[in-house]
Order: structure tokens, then sequence, then C-alpha cells
């Protein structure tokens, strides 16, 4: 197809009269002037053109597809002679078998694949005792304060927080010397010993992705609700009233070790609200009805979830990891939920042998079947 070519001189000298159709060559007639009768239309005009000069630009992608290497065409191409196979052996005359090194022991088998990829390893992200120091001298971490991992991504002492939450680690815990207040996903012993040493407190707390992400936008409590100690004032005033979108208008609650005993609070309206004590005459449904509420009161969207596996329980009960739940262990009892200590064992022993002397068996099952037959021997 011949290219687009224009002649701006040729238009002026030439009217839409003087012009006809067998005057000129047919292909030059769109370059001379818009109104002639065989194209009429601008938008056959332009698009005729359009096609000859694109058409006559046509090339292929850079990368579209490689030059064939033309082995043995001279020393020139970079492939004559041997056509990059070298001189003589195997190599050059035949076909090599893959990973083959000249008989001795494969690659493969001496430097193979070692070990295994653990699914069930939890995905932690290491925080070491030396980084949190150099973080509370330069100011960024407060330590008046609770630190959790919100405070952590914050002040960018850790760069991002992975799914399963921080590990406390003690490198450098001889640097530690300002006691701290820190709740993580979990904790290494030296480190546990290296924080309570300097005077401080851990507490291992479950998190979840979700949970983590949520945490991070604000959306939920850092730490949630202290089963363990009642909340101070009663929640009731709280409850009744709509979530407000900021802690400013909330009345100030904190974490007593006794609740209190009144039954109406005043709010600053003036208004009386009744305390949870007073609203329901179940006092163990309210006081579940205060913790469960406890993340929404103070105007936060989701709470926290809890472990829902043996293995995430029994790590959280344990008091030598200092976890949320050791406060649910009775005395004596372990973190275990399948094996029992020896003081549970001999408790529930000394119960069964209680039971049985209150239904008149005596020590063994032989000799209540005495006593039910009547025998004395």
């Amino acid at each position: 197809m011949p290219p687009r070519l224009q002649f701006p001189a040729l238009t002026s000298h030439f009217g839409p009269k003087s012009l006809g159709e067998n005057s000129i060559t047919p292909f030059l007639l769109p370059f001379l002037h818009p109104q002639l009768p065989i194209y009429s239309q601008p938008s056959q005009r332009l698009r005729n053109s359009r096609n000859a000069s694109v058409l006559s630009n046509l090339t292929s992608p850079s990368g579209a597809y490689s030059k064939k290497i033309r082995r043995g065409r001279g020393p020139a191409s970079g492939k004559g002679k041997t056509s990059g196979r070298g001189h003589k052996g195997q190599k050059q005359h035949g076909k090599v078998p893959r990973g083959f090194t000249g008989g001795q022991t494969k690659e493969e088998v001496v430097k193979g694949k070692r070990g295994f990829n653990n699914i069930f390893a939890a995905e932690l992200s290491p925080l070491n005792l030396d980084r949190l120091q150099t973080w509370i001298d330069e100011g960024r971490l407060d330590t008046s304060k609770p630190i959790t991992l919100k405070e952590l991504n914050e002040s960018r002492c850790l760069h991002g927080v992975k799914a399963d939450g921080i590990k406390l680690l003690a490198r450098d815990a001889q640097k530690l010397t300002h006691p701290i207040n820190i709740v993580v996903s979990r904790a290494s012993a030296a480190a546990i010993d290296a924080v309570e040493r300097a005077g401080g407190q851990v507490m291992t707390r479950y998190y979840t992705l979700q949970s983590i992400r949520r945490i991070l936008r604000g959306q939920s409590h850092p730490t949630g609700p202290l089963e363990n100690f009642p909340i101070d004032p009663p929640l009731s005033s709280v409850l009744s009233q709509p979530i407000p979108l900021t802690l400013s208008a909330l009345p100030p609650i904190t974490l007593a070790s006794q609740s209190t005993n009144t039954s109406v609070a005043t709010t600053d309206t003036g208004t009386e609200a009744v305390s949870t004590a007073a609203l329901a005459s179940d006092t163990a449904g309210a006081s579940t009805l205060e913790k469960g509420r406890y993340e929404y009161s103070l105007g936060y969207r989701y709470r926290l979830p809890n472990p829902a596996s043996r293995k995430a329980i029994e790590y959280y009960r344990d008091p030598a990891h200092r976890g949320y739940l050791a406060h649910t262990l009775a005395e004596g009892e372990g973190p275990s939920l399948f094996f029992k200590t020896a003081v549970v064992k001999a408790r529930e022993r000394e119960e069964r042998l209680e039971a049985k002397k209150a239904k008149g068996l005596g020590q063994t099952a032989k000799e209540g079947k005495r006593k039910e037959e009547g025998r004395l021997w």
C-alpha cells in the first residue's frame, strides 16, 4: 500500500469544480481537497490515510523472538568449528545424563535436600530486649503504659507483625534496665527472667492474623479484658448508652481489686444509671455481660478471640509462660488438659473414697460387697 502523501500547495489551485474524477490519479484525490465526490466522508478519508501510515511502520516488539544460532559457520559467529561443544570427549561426541559428574556420586545426592518444612510452626516476629531498650532510651516507647503490639508497630520497633504475633527474646538481656509491662504472643524463659529482674512484667496472649489486623487498625483492644480483675465502676451506665465514636465521651473505667458496692451511678448529665447488680438478679450473668461487653464499652468494634486448640490452650494456661489464662488453674492443677498432676490425682482419690464412705461401701469394693451380703469375712 502506498505511503501517506500530502500536497497542501495543490489544494489551493484546484477547486471542487475544476477537478474531475478522470483529471488526476485516483489515489491523490483524498489529499488534494476534502470535498471531492469520491471521498465525501471525512472518517473514510482519515481511516484510509491512517492505515497507509500504520502498515508501513509495523514491527515486532522487542524480545518477541530470538535469532536462530547458526553453528559451524566460521569463527565470526562465535559458534564455528566445534559449534560450542569444545574438544573431544563425551560432551562433544554424544549426550550426557543430567547431573552426571564423571561417574562419582551425583551432586543431587551429595548436596540434596535436608530437613523438612514444618507446616505447624508458628510464624512469629522476633523482638529482642536490646532493641526494646534502644527504643526506650530514644523516647520512642512509653514505659508508663503497657507495651503491646500496637505500640511496637506504630513506633517502628517492629516492621509489621506476622501471622501469629510477637515472640520476646533475650539477646543482650543485661542491657534492659527499665521496668516494663509488655504483652506479647510468646516469650522465652530467659526473656521473662530478665524483664522480671528489672522490675517489669510479661503477659502472653493469644492472637490470630485477623485479630492482629484489627488491633493495628484500631478496631480491637490490644489486650482485651482481664478476667481475673473486676471492673470498677460497673459498666451498666456505659452499656445503657449508645457507643460513642470517641473515647473522650465515655466515663473513666479503671481496673480494681474490689468492685464497687453502689447500686446507682450518676452520669455527667445528672441522670442516674442503675448498676448491673440492680439490673439483673443473677450476678454471675451480669459479670459475664460486663466482661463480654468490655471492648464495646470502650468504643472498639471487635472482641479478641480465645484459643480453641489443645496446644494453644495449654500454652496460655501455663504460669511458666506467663499466660493470660493461668488464673483459670485450680490449686495444684497443671496446664495440661489431659495429664493430671499428682496433687490432682490424690485429691480425686480422696473425693472418691469420701463418696464411698457416704454410701456405706467402705474403703474398697470387696469390703462394700461383704457388707451388702451381710458377711463378716
